[in-house]
């Protein structure tokens, strides 16, 4: 781990223990934080998931799986969503402090595969939202790997699929709905959105 990952995890575990300092989170944890978290990051329309943060919300349900977790920003969308509609969030991530993100949280199940972790999600999927390593080798495994998991009728979430930066992202879902024959569509707005249609 390099010096700059252990400032960040540094830097995350002191976040969480400021937030959670006179919070209900821990084993106590109570959904009304998770639902006042949400209402106040979905307010924030500097955060590049902000245009998806409601439809994350409303489709999360049953089986999730998350890759790439980093402040918990869709996360906590996606635990909001499970709290109203049943379910339980399944997150991946490399680095390590991303667990403290929802810490204690019930319906939240956390794994960092740079610590060997791994990932054992309940299946069928019901939803699958990609937003970690942004190559396209990288979205095309998590793709293959996870997709064949979702269940039919159920959804695969792509951030970033229409970025610039991130070229990628979009071929690789291209190609992978144009192998498995699958319906997709993009929604504009904070680097975009892909929705693939199990």
């Amino acid at each position: 781990m390099s010096k700059r990952d252990l400032m960040d995890e540094a830097a995350i575990a002191a976040n969480f223990e400021r937030l959670t300092q006179h919070s209900p989170m821990s084993s106590s944890h109570r959904p009304s934080y998770t639902k006042s978290l949400y209402e106040a990051i979905a307010r924030d329309v500097c955060l590049d998931t902000h245009a998806h943060l409601p439809y994350l919300k409303e489709v999360a349900k049953g089986n999730v799986l998350e890759i790439g977790v980093h402040c918990g920003i869709s996360t906590t969308a996606l635990l909001a969503g499970v709290e109203e509609n049943g379910g339980h969030v399944w997150s991946i991530d490399v680095h390590p402090a991303c667990r403290y993100t929802h810490y204690g949280h019930p319906q939240w199940t956390f794994y960092c595969t740079w610590a060997g972790e791994v990932p054992q999600p309940g299946l069928p999927l019901d939803v699958l939202f990609i937003d970690g390593d942004h190559s396209y080798a990288a979205v095309l495994n998590d793709l293959q790997f996870w997709g064949p998991q979702v269940k039919a009728g159920g959804l695969i979430l792509c951030h970033d699929a229409d970025s610039a930066s991130f070229p990628g992202v979009r071929t690789a879902i291209e190609d992978f709905c144009v192998w498995h024959n699958k319906p997709h569509d993009l929604h504009r707005g904070s680097n975009g959105l892909e929705v693939i249609y199990w």
